[in-house]
């Protein structure tokens, strides 16, 4: 009985360090710190033209952040979208075409069969809530680790792309 007793309270203690590791290590670690990315001026129309980054003031956000501009031309050539955010933030609609992949459906499998619908030798655009959000820097961490390797993520997010009047389908659930 003390075998376990020891045993359980070793898994306990694992699981603790763990959830302690992950929220001072989280997914996105590798990514420019968060001030960075949320900090940032307005687009230009040359940005927004081009698809460069957007001037922070004191750096470029990372190259593979696009402005709504870009991705609408994505969107344009076909490119899948991939939507990062929860079920419950979907409500309010989401980008016509859109695959919902959540970081969750990588940790449950369900993203295999998701993952089917994408073609890995085409850009993926993912996009969350935008600003504050990291849903998408953690879903396109995840899919590179699938092989894709042409990952973009529209970094202003859903209500950027829907204000500037793109197109969108409702979503029902919540």
């Amino acid at each position: 009985m003390r075998f376990v007793g020891r045993v359980a309270l070793i898994l306990i203690l694992a699981t603790v360090a763990a959830t302690v590791h992950s929220l001072y290590w989280p997914i996105y670690r590798d990514l420019p710190d968060r001030q960075a990315r949320t900090q940032r001026a307005p687009v230009t129309d040359a940005a927004a033209q081009d698809g460069s980054p957007t001037p922070t003031g004191r750096s470029e956000l990372p190259e593979h952040y696009i402005s709504v501009a870009r991705a609408y031309q994505f969107w344009e050539e076909g490119m899948p979208f991939v939507d990062a955010r929860t079920a419950a933030e979907r409500v309010v609609g989401t980008i016509d075409g859109a695959i919902h992949l959540e970081t969750r459906n990588f940790i449950d499998g369900s993203a295999t069969r998701l993952l089917e619908e994408l073609d890995r030798a085409f850009p993926v655009i993912v996009f969350c809530g935008g600003g504050e959000c990291d849903a998408s820097e953690n879903v396109a961490i995840r899919l590179s680790g699938w092989g894709f390797n042409e990952i973009y993520v529209m970094h202003e997010g859903y209500d950027a792309w829907k204000d500037a009047g793109y197109p969108t389908e409702a979503v029902g659930g919540g």
